[in-house]
């Protein structure tokens, strides 16, 4: 399950997207992931 939140912010003329979110693993496969998690993310955006 995953919840994210993202904003869209101006770095002087450039425009970027900032997102953070958490993860919680319901079910996995034996020695695969489980518990909590985060995410991070930014975008560059060049529009023409």
């Amino acid at each position: 399950m995953n919840a994210t939140v993202s904003k869209l912010v101006r770095v002087g003329d450039i425009p970027m997207s900032l997102s953070v979110g958490g993860r919680y693993f319901l079910s996995s496969v034996h020695g695969g992931p489980s518990g909590w998690g985060l995410r991070a993310g930014v975008t560059l955006l060049f529009p023409k």
